[in-house]
């Protein structure tokens, strides 16, 4: 009797936790995709931050920027 009941029970909580795993699936593609978006973002401002002024590349604009005295420049 009590074998049957503990696996009903442990049926019962492995089939809630089964149904789960497509919204926790979904909220983590959810977490990436944004992300990605802000990350992307990220690099177009970048890019055309240096375009404004003058550098070939973000990655020249940030050797200067970390060559400038000024601390808070740097970091």
């Amino acid at each position: 009797m009590v074998v049957r009941v503990l696996d009903k029970v442990v049926f019962a909580v492995l089939f809630i936790i089964t149904l789960q795993v497509p919204i926790l699936a979904e909220h983590y593609r959810q977490y990436l995709n944004g992300y990605y978006d802000a990350l992307r973002d990220e690099v177009s401002s970048s890019s055309e931050l240096a375009k404004q002024h003058g550098f070939s590349s973000v990655e020249a604009m940030l050797d200067s920027l970390q060559k400038n005295s000024e601390p808070v420049v740097r970091e």
